[in-house]
């Protein structure tokens, strides 16, 4: 496999679990090219204000993903995933919200000698929606960014979207990346009961540069810049919320070998102002993933402990600050093990990873700061042909 194809697929790779994570970025499974990966993972907040108050937010998220070959040139990405998260406010019932979220398929291709990424993609209208006022609070509750739940938004309406990325070869280790795109968004009803809701269309435009060795086997450092513009979303076919400009920076690299490894990921999302239109934009706001500025950061360093099997430690961090609502402005640190082990000659691989989380939601408007603690759970199996 060439250099310039690898740096494709690493591209590839990141773009389908974006349509997975959402704005917020969680730890992800490491996917693998024309594989599988089956990943599974559970987190659990509690969050409990100065006067003892306790409210319980969990959620077991399942996604998964598929890649696989159309030709020489061409690649298909499925994806798709479970979730069942619920809130609990002590004293009172617990909501739920479960079910699977809306389905996405990507078609990859490359063209110019891989010097020209064409993408493709669709979302039929699927997944969880037209939910009920207890769901609607459980998807609110999940939304909160410093939490950093893997699934935030489990319906969707007919989605259609496109992009073109063009590669500039800098040197044998260097590769400059531009492009554009956007996503058209169809209405749905987002809660029973009430009128029909258009999400905002988006466009976009990247930048981004990939460092590594001149044979593109080393361990590259990818960095990458997005800005993001979004139109306004309707309910009943008049506005209702109009989402602010965002700038998104992010930094990703891998270092090491058969000794000692690490990997570490930092991003930054940068918020222009919301604008809400009618107080109906105060419910669509209310499940919107992000608002105000975010931080985030993942390390994880890990060596070898007997024969294959792979031991180490996995550091995180949110940070989000400049929100006038509620629940937004906050932040949340974890550290935990991580377990790596082949299984087997075949292919395939198993990774355990926990974290021991702590942190503050800010309140506003006079109201108290709310204590985090809680914790994650995450397996992950991932299989490949072998080559």
């Amino acid at each position: 496999m060439t250099g310039a194809r690898r740096r494709w697929r690493v591209m590839l790779l990141a773009m389908a679990l974006a349509s997975l994570a959402g704005v917020v970025p969680r730890p992800a499974p490491a996917i693998t090219w024309s594989g599988v990966s089956v990943p599974l993972g559970y987190q659990s907040w509690h969050a409990k204000t100065a006067g003892g108050t306790t409210t319980r937010v969990s959620q077991l998220y399942f996604p998964i993903v598929v890649t696989t070959g159309l030709g020489p040139h061409a690649d298909l990405v499925l994806s798709s995933s479970l979730a069942g998260s619920g809130a609990e406010r002590e004293g009172q019932p617990a909501n739920s919200l479960d079910g699977p979220s809306a389905f996405t398929a990507q078609v990859f291709l490359r063209l110019a000698g891989d010097r020209l990424l064409v993408q493709a993609g669709i979302i039929p209208p699927s997944g969880r929606w037209g939910l009920d006022a207890e769901e609607m609070a459980v998807a609110q509750a999940i939304g909160l960014p410093v939490f950093g739940f893997g699934l935030k938004q489990y319906g969707s309406g007919l989605q259609r979207g496109g992009a073109a990325t063009v590669a500039f070869p800098l040197s044998p280790f260097a590769n400059l990346t531009v492009g554009a795109g956007g996503i058209h968004r169809g209405e749905f009803r987002l809660q029973e009961g009430t009128q029909s809701y258009h999400p905002a269309s988006e466009w976009a435009l990247t930048s981004g540069l990939d460092l590594g060795t001149p044979d593109g086997a080393g361990q590259p450092l990818h960095l990458d810049a997005t800005y993001r513009s979004f139109g306004e979303d309707e309910v009943d076919g008049a506005k209702a919320f109009a989402e602010g400009d965002q700038v998104e920076l992010q930094m990703e690299g891998r270092a090491g070998g058969v000794a000692m490894r690490s990997h570490g990921f930092v991003r930054a999302v940068l918020k222009g102002e919301n604008t809400m239109f009618s107080s109906v934009g105060a419910t669509v706001a209310s499940v919107k993933a992000n608002s105000g500025d975010g931080y985030f950061a993942r390390l994880g360093l890990d060596r070898p402990l007997r024969g294959s099997l792979r031991g180490g430690a996995d550091v995180e961090w949110n940070h989000v600050t400049g929100s006038d609502t509620f629940g937004r402005n906050g932040t949340a640190y974890g550290i935990g093990p991580a377990l790596i082990s082949p299984l087997g000659r075949g292919g395939a691989t198993l990774e355990l990873r926990g974290l021991f989380q702590w942190g503050v939601i800010e309140g506003t408007g006079g109201s108290p700061d709310s204590d985090l603690s809680g914790f994650s759970i995450f397996a992950n199996f991932r299989w490949r042909p072998p080559s």
